[in-house]
């Protein structure tokens, strides 16, 4: 009892980053650890075989460009989250039930990991230790979604910088990574779930231009830059996808 207290007095501590640093990264191995035991003790449920079996159809027909589903044209996702998926099935050289939730795994360690960083810089390590012990521990998410292979959270993955970064850029006064670095991470997330990407980027600017009282960076050219990133990649795939396949499904 006189060690734990003894612990959480260090960590209150501001004085004493590095052991809180050491002591994070701790909790965060035995998370890890935690997530990969026994990930595959039961069969796959609910949306899990549908992602699966849409990346195993694109590894195995060699078709990357249109998911398929039972060889039917699979229309309501972009392939992104499937492309991570078959990749790892590639690299593994097998379909098992660990490689098929791999991917959520890696995205909400590394939601952990980037929300730690971001926080760290922006507010301390103090605050940045205690959120992501958090959101690593929230009930939902460690305990289930965490191990489920669906979307959600390697779109947060990619969502979560586009909506935070606009307003961390502009707080920094770095404004070429402002205009720059979002939509990267924007167009990964619109190729992963469609519009709601478009929603979430845009906003984030809209308010980082909105508490700044900056809203002359509107009419900044480098404007014209984030819609450049943020389009290449999407009109990219939307052209080859447009090659062999309807559109306009």
């Amino acid at each position: 009892m006189q060690t734990q207290t003894r612990l959480l007095n260090e960590l209150l501590n501001n004085d004493l980053p590095q052991k809180r640093k050491q002591i994070f990264y701790l909790l965060f191995a035995i998370i890890a650890f935690s997530l990969f035991y026994k990930i595959n003790s039961y069969p796959l449920h609910m949306e899990e075989p549908r992602r699966a079996l849409i990346s195993i159809e694109m590894l195995y027909s060699g078709d990357w460009v249109q998911p398929t589903i039972h060889g039917e044209p699979y229309y309501r996702k972009p392939p992104l989250y499937n492309w991570v998926m078959a990749s790892f099935m590639a690299i593994t050289g097998n379909t098992n039930v660990w490689v098929v939730r791999l991917t959520t795994v890696l995205s909400f360690l590394l939601l952990g990991l980037f929300h730690f960083q971001i926080t760290k810089k922006w507010f301390g390590s103090k605050m940045a230790f205690w959120s992501t012990a958090i959101l690593l521990t929230f009930g939902d998410l460690y305990l289930y979604f965490s191990r489920l292979a669906e979307i959600d959270l390697f779109f947060a993955l990619l969502a979560y910088p586009a909506v935070v970064l606009p307003a961390y850029f502009a707080y920094k006064n770095n404004w070429w990574k402002f205009y720059l670095i979002p939509p990267i991470f924007g167009a990964m997330a619109f190729l992963t779930k469609g519009l709601p990407a478009i929603a979430f980027l845009g906003i984030s600017y809209l308010v980082a231009f909105a508490v700044l009282k900056s809203w002359k960076r509107l009419l900044d050219s480098r404007i014209l830059l984030s819609i450049l990133v943020f389009s290449l990649p999407v009109l990219a795939y939307l052209s080859a996808f447009n090659k062999s396949n309807d559109l306009e499904q």
